[in-house]
């Protein structure tokens, strides 16, 4: 009967503590729960902030290579050229002047 007397006093104890603590575990569950969406939304934003350049940098690099490097290339050529030709036409005119 004791010791069936003493589990009772027990489970009545554990029962009181657990109604007295019970706001307290609430309130630190809510803030882990809220701390752990912070944690959810800062690697969010590192990932956004950080990753989203850097994939718009690894997907611009192709598309610099294949269809911009080739037009400033043809850009260039073309200057060069015209720049020749000018040359030479401006020394044609000079001979013709001079006969």
């Amino acid at each position: 009967m004791k010791q069936r007397l003493g589990k009772v006093v027990i489970a009545l104890v554990v029962g009181v503590v657990a109604l007295l603590a019970l706001p307290l575990i609430a309130e630190l569950a809510n803030s882990a729960i809220s701390l752990a969406l912070a944690a959810i939304q800062f690697v969010g934003l590192l990932l956004f902030f950080v990753g989203l350049p850097f994939l718009v940098w690894v997907l611009a690099r192709p598309l610099y290579r294949t269809f911009l490097m080739p037009t400033v290339r043809a850009i260039h050529i073309r200057k060069i050229r015209a720049n020749r030709e000018l040359m030479e036409a401006a020394l044609r005119e000079n001979e013709s002047v001079q006969e």
